[in-house]
């Protein structure tokens, strides 16, 4: 893992989107990451703060699948 700013590729390879605008959106709405806005408009964000709400988010979702899971009763009734 590595503490260096992404670059504008990795940005964008990440993403998908080449415009500093919309990669901030997919940040928020992808990874729950607010990222810090530098002077020239672009997220500054690191691969390691990506690969950690990339993990939370994915071990997350296997919690609330399981927690689902555990509460979900029989889709049937027993005739009296």
């Amino acid at each position: 893992m590595s503490n260096s700013t992404l670059s504008k590729d990795d940005l964008y390879m990440l993403t998908g989107y080449m415009w500093p605008k919309k990669q901030i959106e997919w940040l928020r709405k992808e990874l729950g990451i607010e990222p810090p806005i530098g002077a020239d408009g672009r997220p500054r964000i690191s691969q390691a703060v990506v690969d950690q709400a990339t993990l939370a988010r994915s071990t997350g979702a296997m919690m609330t699948a399981q927690a689902k899971a555990s509460t979900a009763g029989p889709k049937w009734k027993v005739a009296a």
